[in-house]
C-alpha cells in the first residue's frame, strides 16, 4: 500500500467484545451528539449490532485507541456504554459530527 492511498481509507471505531481462536467480535462506535470525544455503540432499530470478524482479516485493526468507560447519565445525554476517547489518537475526522451525520 502506498503513502497516497493510506488518505482514501476509511476508519471505524469499534469496541472489541470477544476473542476467540477464530474470530473477535465486535460493536461500532459512533460518536455522542454534543461531545467531543464521546462515543456510543451505534444502533439499527434499537438493537447493538455486533460484527465478526475472522482471525485471518487482522489487518482491519489500524491501532488501539486510549478510552476509559463513562458511567450512564441520562440527563447529560450519556447513554449507557459509552466511552472517553483519547481524541489525540482520534482520526479528525472521526471526531466532528457534521462529517460524521448519516
Amino acid at each position: 500500500m502506498k503513502l497516497s492511498e493510506l488518505e482514501n481509507c476509511e476508519y471505524e471505531i469499534v469496541e472489541i467484545m470477544d476473542v476467540n481462536e477464530e474470530f473477535i467480535v465486535v460493536v461500532s462506535l459512533e460518536l455522542v451528539h454534543g461531545y467531543k470525544s464521546v462515543f456510543k455503540p451505534r444502533k439499527e432499530e434499537l438493537v447493538v449490532q455486533t460484527v465478526v470478524i475472522l482471525l485471518t482479516e487482522m489487518l482491519k485493526f489500524s491501532h488501539q485507541i486510549p478510552a476509559f468507560p463513562l458511567k450512564e447519565d441520562e440527563q447529560g445525554g450519556i447513554p449507557k456504554g459509552s466511552w472517553e476517547l483519547d481524541s489525540a489518537a482520534v482520526p479528525q475526522y472521526l471526531l466532528c459530527s457534521r462529517l460524521r451525520a448519516r
